[in-house]
């Protein structure tokens, strides 16, 4: 299936925890008749981090599902192009 989204470039993130990028992705395939509430998308994004052994800066690929965030470890680099590799590895 082929997914369509949107990568939102965030400005840089000065603190841990914000984001570098947003990723919208809608997961299925809907018509204008579709209720919002059955469209399904995938909202994830690319943090600052820290690595908890070197102290040095990553960067962490998150997702939120519903009020649930989940860290799904070690991001790519902080390029919008390397976000969207890491979207698609993902889905």
């Amino acid at each position: 299936m082929k997914f369509f989204g949107i990568i939102v470039v965030m400005p840089p993130p000065a603190n841990i925890c914000e984001a570098h990028f947003v990723g919208i992705i809608l997961k299925s395939e809907s018509n204008p008749e579709t209720p919002p509430e059955e469209i399904d998308f995938a909202y994830m994004v690319l943090e600052k981090g820290l690595d908890p052994e070197s102290k040095t800066e990553r960067t962490v690929l998150c997702n939120w599902s519903g009020d649930v965030h989940e860290n799904h470890g070690n991001g790519p680099n902080a390029t919008p192009e390397d976000f969207a590799c890491a979207l698609e590895d993902r889905l």
